[in-house]
């Protein structure tokens, strides 16, 4: 939804490229869909494919979008590095590729040939001033000699949101398996409970889904 808002404030001619085998992919794009037509620009994009056994070249989708201001791309950094690899060859630098989450590792994998500009909707920037994100991207750098990216901030949050379930559950050291299990579920779709991460902050609903 905030990628169709965005692009369509922005941008007149929007091309999208999604994997039509992946779920993560499908899923973004059908939601990129259903909300360009509730702002009845549902002819204000064109869509190209790709499946898992055809995407290591993408020659023919940037072709067909060459007049398009941006390429939306809802999948990972690996796939998306070969569409702004094709722009490059195609000196279609102009073009701006806008991915969600997927694309954060992306810069470090393009060579200098790449010029097009690239925008992405993240829940973490390692240069935020929040003390929790400074402090995460300080212990990692220390750690690994590296600046964290969205997935490891993700994993990171992941650990600390299980950890902060038990504590709110009161879980005992004793307990089964499937019992933890119940519990942590009945917790994390509590309305009380919430958690701020490094990624922002977060709530469930009854479907799990945060």
């Amino acid at each position: 939804a905030l990628a169709a808002r965005d692009l369509s404030e922005k941008y007149a001619k929007i091309g999208v490229i999604y994997d039509t085998s992946d779920t993560y992919s499908t899923g973004l794009y059908e939601g990129f869909v259903a909300q360009m037509e509730e702002l009845g620009k549902q002819d204000a994009y064109v869509t190209r494919t790709f499946d898992q056994d055809n995407k290591k070249d993408f020659s023919a989708q940037v072709e067909a979008l060459k007049d398009c201001d941006v390429i939306f791309c809802p999948f990972y950094y690996t796939e998306a590095s070969l569409v702004a690899r094709a722009c490059a060859a195609k000196e279609l630098d102009n073009i701006v590729l806008f991915g969600c989450d997927g694309f954060d590792g992306l810069a470090p994998i393009l060579d200098e040939n790449v010029k097009n500009p690239i925008s992405q909707i993240t829940p973490f920037d390692a240069e935020a001033t929040a003390d929790n994100v400074k402090s995460f991207v300080e212990a990692y750098e220390t750690k690994y000699g590296a600046t964290p990216d969205q997935f490891a901030a993700d994993g990171y949050d992941a650990i600390y949101v299980i950890k902060a379930i038990f504590e709110k559950a009161g879980v005992p050291a004793e307990l089964d398996i499937a019992t933890v299990g119940e519990l942590a579920t009945q917790t994390i779709i509590d309305p009380s409970f919430s958690y701020d991460g490094v990624t922002g902050s977060m709530t469930w609903d009854a479907t799990g889904a945060c």
